[in-house]
């Protein structure tokens, strides 16, 4: 490429920045011969982007003009190192707002549990009053939605999904991962179920709930039948830990045998793959299984501790009731 043009350069800056590689876009920012909001963005986005809040606060102020993405960046970037203060500080004095700047401050909020706050910033957005509906103002839903999640608040976060005036994958997969934290299994594989029947397609994330959901209330088949309808039906990939989840049903019904196919089966079990099912072995006192698990656990973790533990309290277990029942026939 003999010559750079403005879009080379941003892309130049932006590509390193994504990376991590701060210093060279700061070169590249520093080399340019002309530069526009997007160069003055991307510089910004760089600094913000890899957690250097100090630079990205003295850019910002350098910034010779600052569009709604400016601030946007800035105040994201408060908000991903907890910085409420701050966030709230920039909030009130950026000269103009969009459906970004209002979801960041619901967000801001949440994370500090701070409901009542997060409510009261949805309940004042401007987007939510208008006819068009856009992409962002479906995020500021579900944010205030998994806001009311996180806080333990399931019935008012399930009555906010319903008078969600357009529902995305993302609103469905906050909810149903919610009953399944929360232990209501059967309302998680519900939603999935009423999901799929509204016409949403599920993603990986989805099946990684309902097969956890459906391990937790011992649907060993069910959990199957869904697990494969992922691959056969929406062409999902089984990763690990949909193999994991489905493991974990087989392992807790008894059936050690499948979930230790599904573990081997998985692509490069690591230590947490088999000291869950090391785990289950212990549990249902399977010895022969739990040698195997254990000699696994121990050559692809680093954590070989927990293993010893789960064997030697699975042989412990075998023996005890080895002995108990000598004295019972004896």
């Amino acid at each position: 490429m003999p010559k750079h043009n403005l879009v080379t350069w941003n892309t130049l800056i932006t590509a390193s920045a994504y990376s991590g590689n701060v210093e060279y876009a700061e070169e590249l920012f520093q080399r340019m011969p002309e530069r526009d909001e997007v160069t003055w963005n991307a510089m910004l986005s760089a600094y913000a982007h890899n957690r250097h809040l100090e630079e990205a606060k003295r850019f910002f102020e350098e910034m010779p003009s600052k569009n709604v993405v400016a601030w946007n960046i800035l105040m994201h970037a408060y908000c991903e190192e907890g910085k409420l203060d701050e966030v709230k500080g920039l909030f009130e004095r950026m000269p103009s707002r969009n459906a970004a700047t209002w979801t960041c401050l619901i967000e801001a909020n949440a994370d500090y549990g701070h409901l009542e706050d997060a409510q009261s910033v949805f309940d004042n957005m401007p987007e939510r009053n208008v006819v068009t509906w856009t992409s962002l103002v479906a995020v500021a839903w579900t944010s205030i939605v998994a806001a009311y999640a996180d806080n333990g608040r399931v019935c008012g976060a399930k009555k906010l999904f319903d008078s969600m005036p357009r529902k995305d994958l993302c609103s469905w997969n906050v909810v149903a991962s919610m009953y399944a934290r929360y232990g209501f299994c059967r309302e998680a594989i519900e939603i999935f179920k009423i999901m799929c029947l509204e016409g949403f397609d599920p993603d990986g994330k989805t099946y990684v709930i309902v097969l956890a959901a459906c391990s937790h209330i011992g649907l060993v088949r069910e959990g199957l039948q869904k697990f494969t309808c992922m691959e056969m039906d929406h062409g999902i990939l089984a990763q690990k830990d949909h193999y994991r989840a489905l493991a974990a049903s087989f392992g807790r019904a008894g059936e050690l045998r499948n979930a230790e196919d599904l573990t081997v089966a998985m692509d490069d079990p690591d230590g947490q793959a088999w000291r869950a099912f090391l785990g289950a072995c212990s549990v249902h006192f399977d010895v022969r299984h739990g040698v195997s698990a254990a000699k696994h656990a121990l050559v692809v973790g680093p954590e070989a501790g927990s293993a010893y533990i789960l064997l030697s309290n699975t042989l412990a277990l075998e023996n005890t009731l080895k002995t108990s029942y000598r004295k019972v026939v004896y």
